[in-house]
């Protein structure tokens, strides 16, 4: 069985440990969960619940497990790009903290090789993107995949927490891409693992690759609405609502 993540952040380890419970009472053998890469020695991991659903899983009677340590998706990005192309400055505060970035796609092949693999018995899979990049690095690519001049401006969680506000970003997803960037910057996502390539026999799309994937995938919508910016404004707004998503992890 193949148990996906939620991406309610308030109660998602009581309600996966639910679910859990249930697959184990009609029978199921082995349990794949989505979880998030390993940390760095040194570095607490985040979000915390999803350590401690492995650890139940792990704990958990009459089962096998595979755990796919899932590294940060490239598509949560659609909930900073279109502000950063709208006003070509990035406001940060990961510093000089490096991600491993993966796609939701190469996820899915990576969780669809686990479901068909028999070798995977009790075992974590890093399944991350091939390089980690700073925030810098990102906005270089972003760059050469858009078009769109990207000034990196570093800062503190609060001010970040005080322009996303102004910015008309929801309360609770402001809270988490706070969260996101302080844990960028002590080191949480920087681990780069052969967990993909393991499962699959192949390597993670490169991050210019993923980035144009999801371009195309939003019908170019973010770079439309960043290059309308510079002339209009208005309409670079609404460009960049149709492409913000809900960061899952």
């Amino acid at each position: 069985m193949l148990l996906i993540s939620t991406d309610n952040m308030t109660n998602r380890l009581e309600q996966q440990k639910k679910a859990l419970k249930v697959a184990v009472a009609a029978g199921v053998k082995h349990v794949i969960y989505t979880s998030v890469q390993t940390p760095p020695k040194g570095c607490k991991g985040f979000p915390g619940d999803h350590f401690d659903m492995e650890k139940a899983i792990a704990e958990t009677k009459g089962i096998t497990w595979t755990i796919l340590g899932n590294g940060m998706y490239v598509e949560n990005l659609c909930m900073t790009l279109p502000r950063v192309m709208a006003k070509g400055e990035w406001h940060t505060a990961s510093g000089d903290g490096k991600t491993s970035y993966i796609s939701k796609d190469d996820c899915a092949h990576a969780a669809a090789a686990a479901l068909s693999s028999k070798s995977n018995t009790n075992k974590k899979f890093e399944v991350t993107g091939g390089a980690a990049l700073t925030v810098d690095q990102v906005a270089q690519e972003v760059t050469k995949c858009c078009g769109n001049a990207v000034k990196v401006i570093q800062g503190t969680p609060e001010n970040l927490t005080k322009i996303l506000t102004e910015g008309g970003m929801p309360a609770q997803f402001v809270q988490l891409m706070v969260a996101f960037e302080v844990n960028t910057k002590a080191g949480n996502f920087s681990q780069v693992g052969g967990g993909f390539k393991e499962l699959t026999g192949k390597n993670p799309k490169s991050f210019h690759e993923a980035m144009e994937g999801m371009k195309a995938a939003m019908g170019g919508k973010c770079p439309a609405g960043g290059q309308q910016c510079a002339a209009g404004g208005q309409q670079c707004a609404a460009g960049g609502q149709q492409c913000a998503t809900k960061p899952s992890k």
